[in-house]
């Protein structure tokens, strides 16, 4: 399509060149059902190929609407290092909500604010909808609160959540520690405490469970919430001369750390201790030996809530909850298991 267009770019100029009517164009950027495929998809071209973008201001006047997204993380200051898959939710749910027309409000919590008081912040700022990031907040909290609500990476009865499959992937990744043949597999993961690391944790125990391997204790470590917490943990299970061949780590931080103190045990990877971890942080494939870990689509995840916080606000329906698979990364870190048998 090539246009001249000289004049403001608005919804009438978009309808023209769409051929469609002009409330045919407010449907589309409104998200209002009842729309064809085809007619979505000659103003989405005529859009994408304009560039143009609504007035947020405007429609909130003329619309009585806020045009807010209120975004609640709950930081765990002790968490820091894990902010980069933070930033990719955010990415993902700012780009859904940009394409509707709406705004983001971010609002953060820590230990010098409660719970309510983030809340209560949210709610003044006539937020039409919310998103949760990986919070720590009571189910019930989050039940109570009347605004259409989307929960990313945590599973809440009733309430739409958008999350990867973690357990599934923790279980894939012991699942190939376990095909290279290996058995005496250890486990580094966060404080059971926290919803996500347990789900983790479910997966490393059923892969081991469902091979008939034992889960021995002592090479589990679940007090780690960054590498140096993982160091540490894996210079305990080196030190207790427990037999270990193999290592699960329920990010790829905590499998930095753990790689850390294996090389320092004169130990070496993947020969002597295989590991794997979780989230496929970008510097994974960089660190030495690459690490084999577990992908998750961080910005698709915060994208797929965005567009389902959408959906409910416009359409006024409940929203139902959207799993997004892992996948397996296979790097250096990983190898089969020595054979031990005399030839």
């Amino acid at each position: 399509m090539q246009s001249v267009i000289t004049k403001p770019i608005n919804q009438k100029t978009v309808a023209k060149l769409a051929g469609v009517a002009r409330s045919a164009v407010s449907m589309h950027i409104n998200n209002y059902p009842g729309q064809s495929e085809a007619t979505k998809k000659k103003i989405k071209t005529v859009i994408d190929e304009l560039g143009y973008r609504p007035s947020r201001i405007a429609r909130s006047l003329k619309g009585n609407k806020s045009l807010l997204i209120g975004v609640v993380y709950f930081c765990d200051p002790a968490a820091s290092a894990h902010d980069f898959v933070i930033f990719q939710l955010l990415q993902g749910v700012q780009k859904a909500a940009f394409e509707s027309g709406y705004a983001l409000s971010f609002f953060f919590q820590d230990t010098h604010q409660t719970a309510e008081e983030t809340l209560s912040e949210a709610f003044s700022k006539n937020v039409e909808g919310i998103v949760f990031l990986e919070d720590n907040l009571e189910y019930s909290m989050i039940k109570n609160i009347k605004l259409p609500k989307v929960v990313i990476n945590r599973k809440i009865d009733n309430v739409p959540s958008v999350w990867s499959d973690i357990g599934d992937g923790i279980y894939q990744a012991t699942k190939y520690l376990i095909s290279l043949g290996h058995k005496n597999i250890g486990f580094i993961g966060g404080r059971l405490s926290k919803p996500v690391f347990v789900i983790r944790w479910q997966g490393f125990q059923q892969a081991m469970i469902e091979a008939g391997l034992e889960i021995n204790n002592k090479i589990i470590h679940h007090e780690a919430t960054d590498n140096k917490d993982s160091y540490v943990g894996m210079r305990k299970i080196l030190k207790s001369q427990q037999p270990i061949t193999g290592l699960v780590c329920d990010n790829d931080l905590k499998a930095w750390g753990a790689l850390d103190a294996i090389k320092e045990y004169d130990l070496r990877i993947p020969e002597d201790i295989s590991v794997i971890g979780f989230d496929n942080m970008p510097q994974s494939d960089q660190v030495q030996p690459a690490l084999s870990s577990i992908d998750h689509p961080r910005r698709d995840i915060g994208y797929q809530a965005g567009k389902l916080l959408m959906t409910m606000i416009n359409q006024r329906n409940d929203g139902v909850d959207i799993i997004i698979p892992t996948q397996l990364i296979i790097r250096e870190s990983c190898a089969k298991i020595k054979d031990s048998t005399p030839k």
